[in-house]
């Protein structure tokens, strides 16, 4: 009877063994769907786009009385480039007077189309224009910027010539590779004197309109909704509760899991939060700009990197989120005139050569590295510097370093609440 038992065990064993090998290993066997690897789709994001007057006279050239834009961005040009989508915030509006900072009576950001052929050249694939600049000239400008954008082959979404276009470019649809992502760009400040004129709209911060247009968004079949957000306080390190914190919580409310943030001039703290993965930056900071003041972090920003991905069941989820710090160089020409740079700080915090015709050398750009990782790496939740990855460690052990190379140097405020007492003097070259 044993024996019987024993061999009736065998047996058994020996069919388990089989339909693991020929079935449950067996390609054949394997449903499609389990074979597919999940798509991705990759975008940066980068914060204010700024050409101040002081920039777009640096880049004037008088024997051909042309703008050349170009060599500011040749150094994240390829950080850029390198995603399906680069998208970025244009605070300022196109028109013919590039050189003037004050247009009937008040401050305007005005640029040449050349400034928005060099941000095509450099990597641009969609820019947002829902912020307080984009009405400084009123409709002329807005139908300028709009026409110089699809000139160049640049999208854009936020302001629009008229109402066709807001419901043609609200949300912006951007595929590629079987996805299908809805970007809504939305302002928060519109300064009182720059009222829209029609037929000429703007996408508000306001709860129904972005109700409106998340719910246009659903019904446009898309995978996932972003919202690029100008909101909160200038010059401010720490998130607004009332500006952004809870405006972040009414997008989740409405299923818009992704916002990016701009408008502080500063970069602001990171969230991802796996748990529903929902992704806020608070703000980008400066791209681009060249505010008068001695601020050192008004030239610190952040590339912000997005890696979606999307499985077999359609499902859409974040893979990957990380960024590169960057930092706004000026200097002076052999000619004694200013030039300004963008800098990959990881690129350049140990390249001293280049910076060995600075008197100050190196040291605007350590000193905003090491208050830009201090600040990131004590509130910013889930997201790394991509020269780092996955650690607060680097982040720490460089601001110690860079303290102890100098501890002479006087401490550097980075983000004061007021303004330097002489607004005509430059910040630190």
């Amino acid at each position: 009877m044993f024996r019987r038992y024993k061999k009736l065990l065998a047996i058994c064993a020996l069919l388990v063994v089989a339909y693991y090998v020929i079935y449950r290993r067996s390609p054949a066997m394997v449903s499609d769907d389990a074979r597919t690897p999940p798509k991705t789709i990759s975008m940066v994001f980068t914060g204010d786009i700024m050409a101040h007057r002081n920039i777009t006279r640096s880049v004037f050239d008088e024997k051909t009385q042309t703008y050349d834009y170009n060599p500011i961005f040749r150094y994240v040009k390829s950080r850029l480039s390198s995603a399906d989508f680069a998208i970025g915030n244009l605070e300022c509006t196109v028109g013919s007077s590039p050189d003037a900072d004050w247009v009937d009576g008040h401050f305007a950001m005005v640029v040449p189309p050349s400034f928005i052929e060099a941000l095509r050249n450099a990597g641009f694939d969609v820019l947002v224009t829902a912020n307080n600049h984009a009405n400084d000239i009123g409709k002329a400008g807005i139908v300028k910027t709009s026409e110089t954008l699809d000139e160049f082959g640049i999208r854009h979404t936020g302001a629009f010539v008229d109402g066709d276009a807001r419901r043609r470019l609200s949300p912006l649809i951007l595929e590629k590779d079987g996805f299908r992502i809805a970007l809504l760009a939305f302002t928060r400040h519109v300064p009182s004197e720059f009222k829209m004129e029609p037929p000429t709209e703007m996408n508000y911060l306001e709860e129904t309109t972005i109700r409106r247009e998340v719910e246009r968004a659903k019904n446009m079949n898309v995978d996932q909704i972003i919202a690029f957000v100008h909101w909160g306080k200038e010059f401010q390190e720490h998130p607004d509760y009332y500006r952004q914190k809870l405006w972040f919580k009414f997008f989740k409310e409405l299923g818009v899991n992704i916002v990016i943030g701009s408008h502080p001039h500063v970069l602001q703290p990171m969230v991802w939060d796996k748990k529903d993965d929902s992704l806020v930056v608070y703000s980008l900071g400066n791209f681009l700009a060249d505010m008068k003041y001695k601020i050192i972090s008004l030239r610190g920003a952040a590339i912000f990197r997005l890696v979606l991905e999307k499985c077999a069941d359609g499902k859409v989820s974040i893979k990957t989120a990380d960024y590169d710090l960057t930092f706004i160089q000026k200097r002076m020409t052999e000619n004694e005139e200013t030039s300004y740079v963008i800098l990959p700080i990881d690129d350049f915090e140990n390249n001293a050569s280049f910076f060995s015709d600075l008197k100050t050398k190196n040291d605007y750009l350590l000193r905003s590295a090491s208050d830009l990782r201090r600040l990131m790496a004590a509130e910013t939740k889930g997201i790394y510097e991509s020269c780092r990855g996955n650690s607060r460690r680097g982040s720490l052990e460089f601001e110690s370093q860079y303290l102890r190379m100098n501890s002479t140097a006087p401490p550097v405020r980075i983000y004061p609440s007021i303004y330097s007492e002489n607004p005509e003097e430059s910040i630190a070259p």
